[in-house]
């Protein structure tokens, strides 16, 4: 009997992760000034170039998603990422000195951010959202510059 429900509950896991995968689209274009992504089984990895950026929403299952924004001009009210997640885990890179602000509601999560070492006046990366599961970290790079031969 355990079994069957065993095989049962896997099987209706598959189903959802199907539909979500057929019935989700995203609008994940560097050079949107707004991104929508859902990532649901699946590794994603997205350079945001966007002049100015505004934010996210991102929907992360079983997923693995990094979002790079080095090279982005923040709105002046800052980037807005608004997240949804299960078992996942979502990395987001930002130049050295931006300030970030978490009010993810992680249940069974984990989320780092940067120690605060910014200026008043530095770009803000606002996060919300829930998370079950899953890891949040904010990393902060400097923007990788070309070297010519």
């Amino acid at each position: 009997m355990m079994r069957r429900t065993a095989i049962l509950l896997i099987g209706l896991v598959a189903a959802a992760v199907t539909t979500a995968k057929a019935l989700l689209r995203d609008r994940s274009d560097q050079d949107h000034d707004e991104i929508d992504l859902a990532a649901v089984a699946a590794r994603r990895r997205i350079r945001m170039r966007a002049r100015p950026f505004i934010g996210a929403t991102i929907l992360v299952a079983v997923a693995t998603v990094e979002l790079d924004l080095r090279r982005v001009l923040p709105a002046p009210t800052g980037v807005e990422i608004s997240v949804m997640m299960f078992g996942g885990s979502l990395r987001v890179v930002t130049p050295p000195g931006w300030q970030v602000v978490n009010s993810v509601k992680a249940r069974g999560s984990r989320v780092m951010v940067p120690a605060k070492h910014t200026t008043e006046d530095a770009p803000v990366v606002r996060l919300e959202g829930s998370a079950w599961l899953s890891r949040i970290e904010i990393i902060q790079r400097s923007v990788p510059v070309a070297v010519a031969s």
